[in-house]
């Protein structure tokens, strides 16, 4: 018995981490400085690209800055940077997948990707999804092939729209406004992250591999013996 339980722990230990956060893009300080404008096509301020300045809560970005709408400090979409151009990209609120808030889970403090099996993010500026035009869009990556999409939203009382979604294996996500045939997009962001439950299984280090053979192999060895003895005193 003795033996099984110190198995049953060695198991545990290296089972799939779960954790998980709510961030904002106040969550750090100093966070990367704001993008004064908010209109489509603005420059973004030198510096201003979120990037890896929240590795260490989880989470890394890519062309994604930070402005200040409605009030409420958010990431917003921008440009891939052109180091000849726009070194840090410009605003990019058009409508379609041409511009996106992208995101990628990670071990916090490294770039080691992680997974989540929930999402739910803030939105400010757009309008829940459904029939409405330029509504907000959630594709969330299981892999580099596999992804799925969500419009499950909701309208919250200070005006925000609200999307979640709950699904294994999700390592990052892409926010962006629905298409519509607007010629001066307004502008949109994200006021919040929250994920939960995301995995990292550990590889176990080699002493505690054999540790695990050798206790399943004596387990193994033990219920033969008990099986023999029983035989041996059972009545003929």
């Amino acid at each position: 018995m003795r033996l099984l339980v110190l198995l049953t722990s060695v198991l545990l230990v290296h089972a799939p981490l779960a954790h998980g956060g709510f961030l904002t893009p106040t969550s750090i300080f100093p966070h990367p400085p704001l993008t004064p404008f908010t209109i489509n096509g603005s420059p973004v301020t030198i510096g201003g690209q979120a990037g890896n300045a929240y590795s260490d809560l989880g989470v890394v970005f890519q062309n994604t800055a930070l402005a200040m709408i409605n009030g409420q400090i958010v990431w917003v979409p921008t440009t891939t940077p052109v180091p000849d151009g726009a070194p840090d990209g410009t605003l990019d609120f058009t409508p379609g997948y041409g511009g996106a808030v992208k995101m990628k889970f990670v071990e916090p403090g490294t770039n080691n990707p992680i997974t989540t099996d929930f999402v739910q993010v803030e939105l400010v500026g757009l309008p829940p999804a459904g029939p409405m035009v330029g509504a907000g869009g959630l594709l969330a990556y299981l892999d580099e092939d596999v992804s799925v999409i969500s419009l499950d939203s909701v309208l919250l009382p200070n005006g925000n729209t609200l999307m979640t979604l709950s699904w294994p294996g999700m390592y990052g996500f892409d926010i962006y406004k629905q298409l519509t045939l607007e010629t001066n997009p307004g502008p949109w962001g994200i006021a919040s992250i929250e994920f939960g439950s995301p995995g990292n299984a550990e590889t176990p280090e080699p002493g505690t591999l054999a540790l695990t053979v050798v206790g399943l192999g004596a387990l193994a060895w033990r219920q033969r013996l008990r099986r023999r003895r029983t035989a041996r005193h059972a009545p003929a």
